[in-house]
């Protein structure tokens, strides 16, 4: 699994690859800007070893993806199609439009976003996940996301929101 960490110093996003090698691990990360170079840390955390989701086929790019809200008590299944730009997601309301209809209240109004970026070169597209300083946070195969971590989404990526599951796939 990837992750994109903002540099603290310069704001500079770094692509931290195999993040799964640093679970319950601090580590240094030197910032990619050659202007900036400074070094920074950072704590890979686990919710729970044994809720920890393995991930097969790892695909990183394709050139369309769905989310999918699983059925639970409070909604039915629903899927969501992503595109290039920004997707926001959060309970829906009176006062918003988000895409996310439900009783689940431990959803934010304004929980998380998906952004869509089209490559030039092969015209395939990655989704980052992005939590948007959510009450209850949101989590990706079992790691806590925070507002500072902006990981690139893979096949089969299984995402909790409050009391809900998503399961993020690429289809051809």
């Amino acid at each position: 699994m990837n992750q994109e960490l903002t540099c603290p110093y310069c704001g500079q996003q770094n692509n931290i690859r195999n993040v799964e090698n640093y679970l319950g691990n601090k580590i240094r990360i030197p910032c990619g800007n050659k202007q900036c170079a400074r070094k920074f840390e950072h704590h890979f955390e686990i919710i729970n070893e044994q809720n920890a989701t393995e991930v097969t086929g790892r695909k990183e790019y394709g050139k369309e993806a769905v989310l999918i809200l699983l059925e639970n008590t409070f909604h039915t299944t629903t899927t969501f199609h992503l595109k290039e730009g920004v997707e926001e997601f959060g309970r829906k309301s009176g006062t918003n439009n988000r895409q996310i209809v439900t009783e689940d209240t431990s959803i934010s109004r304004n929980h998380f976003k998906v952004t869509g970026v089209r490559q030039k070169r092969t015209g395939n597209m990655k989704f980052i996940l992005e939590d948007l300083g959510s009450t209850n946070k949101i989590s990706l195969n079992g790691i806590i996301i925070n507002n500072s971590i902006k990981p690139i989404l893979t096949n089969n990526d299984l995402i909790k929101v409050g009391k809900s599951e998503m399961i993020f796939q690429y289809i051809e």
